[in-house]
């Protein structure tokens, strides 16, 4: 089944799948709809800007625009990183990550967020040419597993393949393997150490 931002905690509540396990961040008020596995990843929120832009935090976005996919939470970390910064800046919606990264490209906005490690895929493509990660992160981004609430058994299946990966030596090559190259980072490698749960 497909699953879009807005649909994939209701695919997963109402039966249709029975593990989602994309970028989702973990929430208390998530978790009324829907259960989540132990951590699978911590991100935080960040910005992709064009190469040379100015913009090298969040009072870099003064008198600026900034795209953002809403109901995600890197909205609601974005706005109220905004307002403690006391910057007056334009928050433009986009329906998804290609629409986000086409506003800055295009001049639309003068930057993108997302979540870090989201951003750092998407310019690794050809599609992300012309654009650089800003050296930021303005929120803190648990990534778990959604299941259906209520199923332990499931649950318990889930995070026992998780501890046992995360109890791999070779943790740290798979996540560079699979994310472009990029290197876990200390909260990453503290993640996998906290929830390498014993047999």
């Amino acid at each position: 089944m497909a699953l879009t931002l807005d649909n994939r905690l209701d695919a997963v509540a109402s039966g249709k799948v029975d593990i989602e396990c994309s970028t989702t961040t973990m929430t208390l008020t998530r978790m009324q709809k829907v259960d989540f596995t132990n951590m699978t990843f911590v991100d935080g929120g960040g910005l992709a800007v064009r190469k040379g832009s100015a913009i090298k935090n969040i009072a870099g976005l003064v008198g600026e625009s900034v795209a953002v996919v809403p109901g995600t939470t890197t909205e609601k970390a974005l706005k109220a990183a905004i307002s403690e910064a006391y910057v007056n800046t334009k928050v433009i919606n986009v329906p998804d990550h290609a629409g986000g990264i086409a506003a800055v490209q295009e001049g639309k906005a003068s930057a993108y967020a997302s979540d870090r490690i989201i951003l750092a895929g998407l310019l690794s493509k050809p599609s992300g040419n012309g654009l650089e990660l800003v050296p930021l992160q303005f929120s803190f981004e648990p990534y778990g597993f959604a299941v259906r609430r209520n199923d332990s058994e499931f649950r318990l299946v889930a995070n026992r393949a998780l501890s046992r990966a995360f109890r791999s030596r070779d943790i740290a090559n798979i996540v560079e393997r699979y994310f472009g190259g990029v290197k876990p980072g200390d909260a990453l490698l503290l993640m996998y150490l906290l929830n390498a749960t014993p047999e």
